[in-house]
Protein backbone atom coordinates (compact mmCIF):
# COMPACT_ATOMS: atom_id res chain seq x y z
CA UNK A 1 0.00 0.00 0.00
CA UNK A 2 1.45 3.37 -0.86
CA UNK A 3 -0.02 7.10 -0.34
CA UNK A 4 -0.11 9.86 -2.87
CA UNK A 5 3.47 10.50 -3.16
CA UNK A 6 4.45 6.96 -3.58
CA UNK A 7 5.75 6.05 -0.69
CA UNK A 8 4.91 2.81 1.08
CA UNK A 9 2.90 2.73 4.02
CA UNK A 10 3.12 -0.53 6.33
CA UNK A 11 0.55 -2.64 6.53
CA UNK A 12 -0.38 -4.60 9.81
CA UNK A 13 -2.38 -7.84 9.80
CA UNK A 14 -3.13 -9.11 13.34
CA UNK A 15 -0.26 -11.84 12.42
CA UNK A 16 2.56 -9.34 11.54
CA UNK A 17 1.27 -7.41 14.73
CA UNK A 18 1.17 -10.51 16.82
CA UNK A 19 5.03 -11.26 15.50
CA UNK A 20 6.53 -7.58 15.82
CA UNK A 21 4.62 -7.66 19.68
CA UNK A 22 6.45 -11.44 20.21
CA UNK A 23 10.01 -9.94 19.15
CA UNK A 24 9.60 -6.61 21.42
CA UNK A 25 8.38 -8.71 24.67
CA UNK A 26 11.50 -11.03 23.06
CA UNK A 27 13.85 -8.15 23.68
CA UNK A 28 12.25 -6.78 27.02
CA UNK A 29 12.97 -9.98 28.52
CA UNK A 30 16.35 -10.63 27.75
CA UNK A 31 17.50 -7.42 29.04
CA UNK A 32 16.45 -8.95 32.46
CA UNK A 33 19.27 -10.47 34.69
CA UNK A 34 18.73 -13.93 34.21
CA UNK A 35 16.93 -14.65 31.75
CA UNK A 36 18.81 -14.99 28.53
CA UNK A 37 17.76 -15.96 25.40
CA UNK A 38 13.96 -16.61 24.62
CA UNK A 39 11.49 -17.25 22.60
CA UNK A 40 7.62 -16.37 22.99
CA UNK A 41 4.45 -16.98 21.18
CA UNK A 42 1.15 -14.99 21.95
CA UNK A 43 -1.79 -16.44 20.68
CA UNK A 44 -4.98 -14.11 20.40
CA UNK A 45 -8.77 -14.88 20.24
CA UNK A 46 -11.16 -13.64 17.72
CA UNK A 47 -11.69 -11.04 19.96
CA UNK A 48 -8.24 -9.70 19.40
CA UNK A 49 -8.09 -10.56 23.39
CA UNK A 50 -4.74 -12.69 24.52
CA UNK A 51 -6.04 -16.16 24.57
CA UNK A 52 -2.22 -17.76 26.20
CA UNK A 53 1.22 -17.12 26.20
CA UNK A 54 4.19 -19.28 25.92
CA UNK A 55 8.03 -18.30 26.98
CA UNK A 56 10.54 -20.59 26.59
CA UNK A 57 13.93 -19.16 28.34
CA UNK A 58 17.66 -20.29 29.13
CA UNK A 59 16.81 -19.17 32.69
CA UNK A 60 13.41 -20.65 33.26
CA UNK A 61 14.69 -23.02 35.20
CA UNK A 62 15.05 -20.64 38.06
CA UNK A 63 11.96 -20.23 40.00
CA UNK A 64 12.73 -16.54 40.59
CA UNK A 65 13.49 -15.64 36.71
CA UNK A 66 10.22 -17.75 35.99
CA UNK A 67 8.35 -15.26 38.42
CA UNK A 68 9.64 -12.27 36.99
CA UNK A 69 8.68 -13.16 33.28
CA UNK A 70 5.47 -14.33 34.35
CA UNK A 71 4.76 -10.59 36.06
CA UNK A 72 6.16 -8.79 33.28
CA UNK A 73 4.04 -10.59 30.64
CA UNK A 74 0.71 -9.92 33.27
CA UNK A 75 2.04 -6.11 33.41
CA UNK A 76 2.42 -5.78 29.73
CA UNK A 77 -0.48 -7.63 28.41
CA UNK A 78 -3.28 -7.03 31.10
CA UNK A 79 -3.41 -11.08 31.21
CA UNK A 80 -3.84 -13.07 33.53
CA UNK A 81 -0.81 -15.78 34.96
CA UNK A 82 -2.99 -19.16 34.51
CA UNK A 83 -2.60 -18.13 30.71
CA UNK A 84 1.06 -17.63 30.86
CA UNK A 85 3.44 -21.15 30.50
CA UNK A 86 7.41 -20.39 30.85
CA UNK A 87 9.87 -23.12 30.45
CA UNK A 88 13.61 -23.89 30.62
CA UNK A 89 14.93 -23.58 26.99
CA UNK A 90 17.44 -26.24 25.92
Amino acid sequence: MSNKDGTEIPVYTPQSQSQSEEARLEGLLESITGVGDCTVMVTYGEDGGVEGVVVSAEGAGDMNVKLKIIDVICTLMNVDGGKIKVYKKN
